[in-house]
């Protein structure tokens, strides 16, 4: 075989169900700030799911974007979507008609682009069971990165651990963004394991910068933001019942996000009482979230399950007092009382006394801000850093 040229450029094929395909989509933000901090020499090919409105290649922030028609355009649904290809699935489970069309076309695209690439790069297990089958016809590595739910599902689904086991056993190089979850994955998966690596997401710029010179809210009322899909797994249900406990202090929640929950969340609050102090604000441009989060006063994460949440390095790294889940991905980012405040999943009565401790105790509620930027900043979770980390091991692979 021909030794590469080390001037040339390192080709690559990115397979991802979620990528951001408009200014203001939510979908695979952070697949988004890996892929355009590549360093110099690292040429990414980004191959995703047609949407109903974007179905024609693009060059978004120097990336290359190949969407992947595979239905009428009023039904391509699948993916991009709040929560993505799962959450559209549950949702509509007539989608499940046309699922196996996106995944021959996704088949097809990707071993079409691997001819010409020279390695592919998966993100989530079942893609890299179809960048598998891509590589071992035209004899490219492949590299699998799993980001949370694929493996929170595999903990407790067997079709889903069936897919994840075919994912490793058809990837040269398996990446996880926790350390908990390679932690498990090595331990169920003991044949993989010398093959798994962990690379942490990072944080843009815009977070660190508001985490380093925070200055108290200017709102009259205290400002409570949460960052997510409104889907069931992301605890929202937990958290609106938990405020309900503490309707006697002053606050006002704003909900960043769209999903299939939130009419069902509006009626909670409205039973609740809550309806005038619960806000929807819907899905945000990248610097409106930015904007959001510097004029809280408190963020909570009441996730149910999460892989590496970037909603929370993101309000870890402006400085904002935090409350989150003790779930796994969390706990090997906060401790809790030194960078945040951990309360136990579904455990209403428990986050509504640590929202009313961060409410009322104002130098807790500081010294904990301060110590969550500190920890982010020590850490160095930087995009630039992740992609680094990523070119080296697209790099290793290639040689190899």
């Amino acid at each position: 075989m021909k030794a590469p040229n080390p001037i040339s450029p390192l080709t690559v094929a990115v397979l991802t169900t979620s990528y951001p395909l408009e200014d203001d989509s939510p979908s695979g933000i952070f697949v988004a700030r890996l892929m355009e901090a590549m360093p110099s020499g690292i040429l990414v090919t980004i191959i995703t799911p047609a949407s109903i409105r974007v179905g024609s290649p693009l060059v978004r922030n120097g990336v290359h974007i190949f969407p992947v028609r595979y239905a009428p355009r009023s039904m391509q649904r699948l993916a991009h979507e709040p929560g993505g290809l799962p959450v559209a699935l549950r949702h509509s489970p007539l989608l499940y008609v046309i699922l196996p069309l996106l995944i021959c076309q996704l088949a097809l695209k990707t071993l079409w682009s691997g001819r010409r690439t020279r390695l592919i790069h998966a993100n989530w297990a079942v893609n890299g069971c179809i960048a598998g089958i891509a590589g071992a016809l035209t004899g490219r590595p492949v590299l699998t990165s799993l980001r949370g739910e694929d493996v929170s599902r595999a903990r407790v689904r067997l079709g889903a651990k069936i897919t994840l086991s075919m994912a490793l056993r058809m990837s040269s190089r398996i990446v996880a963004v926790s350390h908990d979850m390679a932690v498990w994955l090595r331990e169920t998966f003991p044949w993989a394991a010398g093959r798994i690596s962990v690379i942490e997401n990072g944080v843009a710029p815009a977070f660190l910068a508001i985490g380093a010179d925070r200055k108290p809210s200017t709102l009259s009322t205290p400002l409570i933001v949460s960052v997510g899909s409104l889907i069931p797994r992301k605890g929202h249900c937990v958290l609106i019942a938990a405020l309900a406990l503490c309707a006697d202090l002053p606050w006002q929640l704003r909900l960043i996000g769209d999903g299939p929950s939130q009419a069902g969340l509006a009626e909670q609050a409205k039973a609740l009482g809550l309806a005038e102090r619960v806000h929807f604000v819907g899905t945000q441009a990248p610097d409106l979230v930015t904007k959001h989060l510097a004029e809280a006063s408190l963020f909570a994460f009441p996730s149910l399950a999460e892989g590496r949440p970037n909603a929370l390095l993101e309000a870890m790294a402006t400085g904002l007092p935090i409350v989150a889940s003790e779930i796994d991905g969390v706990t090997e980012l906060m401790v809790s009382e030194t960078t945040g405040l951990l309360t136990p999943p579904h455990d209403e009565a428990a986050l509504a006394l640590a929202l009313r401790t961060l409410l009322t105790d104002a130098a807790m509620a500081s010294r904990l801000g301060v110590a969550a930027h500190a920890h982010i900043e020590t850490l160095g979770l930087t995009w630039p850093a992740a992609a680094q980390r990523y070119a080296d091991l697209y790099r290793a692979l290639a040689e190899s």
